[in-house]
């Protein structure tokens, strides 16, 4: 990892630089979490280090308040980091567990670099109070990674997690709800196309995404979702169930067909809001799952609401009436629960995806809901890239509170102008937690550039190119550890292009369809060895101009091989610096093969 990531608002760094012993000492809140994730990480630290007192403390003292002067807050979330060449100890200070998580992760990144010193001090709080992820539930098979990630948020210091349930949890009221959801991934899994065709190109009208990804086709007892949950709130996140209703309701409607509002979809997603049963159905589920997640907040969905009174029931009644009347109804039920909701705020901007009706494609004019839509419901603004501030600084005087959603930070333009109207935001997943997605949904780079913003006190778009440059080497460091201690870099690069594709929404990768050769690594005694070159994930097209370098256009078919490979821009060419584990570290390399079509500037091994 980049030890240097985090700009932190006070990294005071005097004497000699440090390598923290696996044999080191730790005490203090023995009960916490974060007394247990360093005491691991300890244990992996190198035994010729130098052996300290690693101390813990569940307060900020006044010497750390005198220390760290203006930039001193009382927060929740702040901490310190103190290292004493006199005492031979270092101290961590945090009001919460939460805060000492930070701590021991922000010690954990220096630890073994030339930052680490015996006469450190380092202070930081967030900047933003809201840091978190939205993602779908995992399939059964893939709980180890959906927790591996959660781990990696914990490293970069997120604390709020939405979970989207849907069909994808265990329901014991409804499980009729679980066998049609699986029926009808089952139907859309059979290729990557089904899902874009069905959505855009079967009907006239609109249509919902397909969130196939969600629980990967299956679904999970509620036993598992509850290990899930656990998991999370031990390592101090807010957990928040997303429970998608009147939209993205196909996984009622398919149970429940006598709710679909629009009786001629063979591939329903909206239920009616004018039967009761809707609500006796919807509201069972949500007491499903705050069974399980014992959650704070739920997120009532509410996106993407293009099919609107179009059953017996409903026809002839006001769209927008429709859809707050629906919310009011769900949003008083979550009270009587003690439980705040929150939605997506598409429908609250005007001229974007639909918001002012499209006749052509039967979509209601929605945007009569503002001021009628109660004000205690937070809103997930999509934050669009491009969009001005002037919409959000409407809907604040209007008294709504906005968390950003769907957010990347680094393609934000003029971020802060219009932070002051948000408290954080929701970096979102439509796809799978798995790695290769991660990357090539540019989950990583995006989860990674808000971070580093979330933190930063200071932080403005002309910081884009450095924090772009901050992340690349981010990922690419991260990676190349994961291989080992033998690992083979190749600068490569080819003139085949192939158009970048979002894999979410039904659309998943065939390996196939991106593995265009194989490099030959040739080893002296004979032995040979494949080393594959997959396009979008460690490779992509070479052409490239001054106006679109990778330093000065954030495009994302710049982006996707971030991780597995270091983009870099070089006589106006783009190559891509891929990292390999070597397959016979015990060998020696004698030559490497390049793979047709595949150009190679370079080999380190």
């Amino acid at each position: 990892m980049n030890s240097s990531f985090f700009s932190y608002r006070i990294f005071d760094k005097k004497g000699k630089s440090i390598t923290v012993s696996g044999k080191s000492e730790l005490s203090g809140e023995k009960e916490s979490f974060s007394y247990s994730y360093l005491s691991d990480a300890i244990k992996d630290f190198p035994e010729d280090g130098s052996v300290f007192k690693i101390a813990l403390f569940k307060e900020i003292p006044s010497k750390i308040k005198e220390l760290a002067k203006t930039e001193y807050k009382d927060h929740q979330e702040a901490y310190c980091i103190l290292a004493s060449k006199e005492e031979n100890a270092i101290y961590l200070y945090s009001p919460t567990d939460r805060g000492l998580i930070y701590a021991a992760a922000t010690l954990i990144r220096l630890s073994g670099s030339k930052e680490l010193t015996d006469e450190l001090f380092i202070y930081d709080h967030p900047d933003m109070d809201v840091r978190g992820y939205r993602v779908y539930t995992p399939g059964r098979e893939n709980i180890p990674t959906f927790k591996a990630m959660i781990d990696k948020l914990l490293y970069y210091k997120y604390n709020s997690i939405i979970i989207e349930v849907g069909g994808a949890m265990e329901y014991k009221r409804h499980p009729e709800i679980n066998e049609k959801w699986v029926e009808f991934c089952a139907e859309i899994g059979v290729s990557p196309e089904v899902a874009d065709t069905i959505q855009r190109k079967t009907y006239p009208w609109r249509k919902d995404s397909i969130h196939f990804e969600n629980g990967e086709g299956g679904y999970i007892s509620q036993e598992e979702m509850k290990d899930i949950v656990d998991y999370c709130k031990k390592r101090g996140f807010d957990v928040i169930p997303e429970v998608p209703s009147l939209s993205h309701a196909d996984y009622i409607v398919r149970a429940f067909p006598q709710l679909n509002e629009r009786i001629a979809d063979r591939y329903p997603d909206t239920y009616c809001p004018s039967n009761p049963l809707s609500y006796e159905i919807l509201f069972d589920i949500i007491d499903e799952v705050l069974e399980v997640f014992r959650p704070k907040h739920l997120n009532i969905g509410h996106d993407e609401y293009y099919t609107a009174a179009k059953c017996p029931l409903c026809k002839g009644k006001s769209p927008v009436d429709l859809y707050v009347g629906d919310i009011i109804k769900i949003n008083d039920y979550l009270k009587t629960k003690g439980v705040k909701a929150l939605m997506w705020a598409d429908k609250f901007f005007a001229g974007k995806d639909g918001q002012n009706g499209e006749p052509e494609k039967d979509v209601p004019d929605l945007i009569g809901c503002r001021g009628k839509v109660p004000t205690d419901i937070t809103l997930l603004n999509w934050a669009w890239p491009g969009e001005d501030h002037s919409q959000e600084e409407l809907l604040a005087k209007m008294g709504y509170k906005m968390t950003f959603g769907n957010f990347d930070a680094i393609s934000r333009p003029k971020y802060r102008e219009g932070v002051h109207l948000h408290n954080g935001g929701f970096v979102s997943n439509w796809g799978s937690p798995e790695e290769k997605y991660m990357q090539r949904n540019l989950q990583n780079f995006w989860l990674l550039n808000t971070a580093y913003v979330f933190w930063s006190k200071d932080y403005t778009n002309d910081q884009a190119p450095m924090l772009l440059e901050k992340v690349k080497t981010e990922l690419y460091t991260s990676y190349k550890n994961s291989l080992g201690d033998s690992v083979i870099e190749i600068c490569h690069t080819t003139d085949t292009d192939k158009k970048y594709i979002w894999f979410w929404c039904g659309i998943f990768i065939v390996d196939s369809d991106w593995h265009i050769g194989d490099h030959t690594v040739n080893y002296t005694d004979g032995t040979k060895a494949n080393l594959p070159v997959i396009y979008g994930y460690n490779i992509r097209q070479s052409q490239a101009s001054k106006e679109e370098g990778i330093k000065e256009k954030l495009e994302y078919k710049r982006l996707e091989p971030m991780g597995a490979s270091y983009p870099f821009l070089e006589d106006g060419k783009l190559w891509y610096k891929a990292a390999y584990k070597n397959p016979y570290p015990n060998k020696t390399i004698e030559s490497i093969t390049p793979a047709e079509g595949v150009l190679i500037k370079e080999v380190q091994k």
